[in-house]
């Protein structure tokens, strides 16, 4: 069922996905990115990639949250703000974790997984 645009469930919605995404990207920068840094070769790059991608997400999240939810900025900010999320989802599932998969021991693999599963 889609919320209506302008709706106080629409919002809510919008509030539930941006603090999802916080806590996602907060458990990156703490865990993932010197995981990345430390196994994967060209990893300060990468990792350097991957925060910039947040830096964009956060500033798209900003200016959603600060748009009227009934107005169409709000429909076209939310729209680029999914658009940019499942590229970098994308993008890590394709290139970044086999890379970090190949280069990290198996044990830190775990714990990194239950930090980031925790977090």
């Amino acid at each position: 069922r889609a919320a209506r645009p302008g709706g106080a469930e629409r919002t809510a919605l919008v509030e539930r996905a941006a603090a999802a995404l916080v806590r996602h990207a907060v458990a990156e920068k703490a865990w993932l990115y010197p995981a990345v840094r430390r196994y994967v070769p060209d990893g300060d790059d990468r990792a350097e990639r991957e925060l910039r991608a947040h830096r964009e997400v956060e500033e798209l999240l900003a200016s959603l949250t600060a748009a009227n939810p009934a107005g169409e900025e709000f429909t076209e900010l939310l729209v680029a703000v999914v658009a940019r999320v499942t590229r970098q989802f994308v993008e890590q599932e394709q290139t970044l974790f086999p890379r970090l998969e190949a280069g990290c021991p198996q044990e830190v693999l775990r714990d990194l997984g239950d930090r980031v599963r925790a977090t």
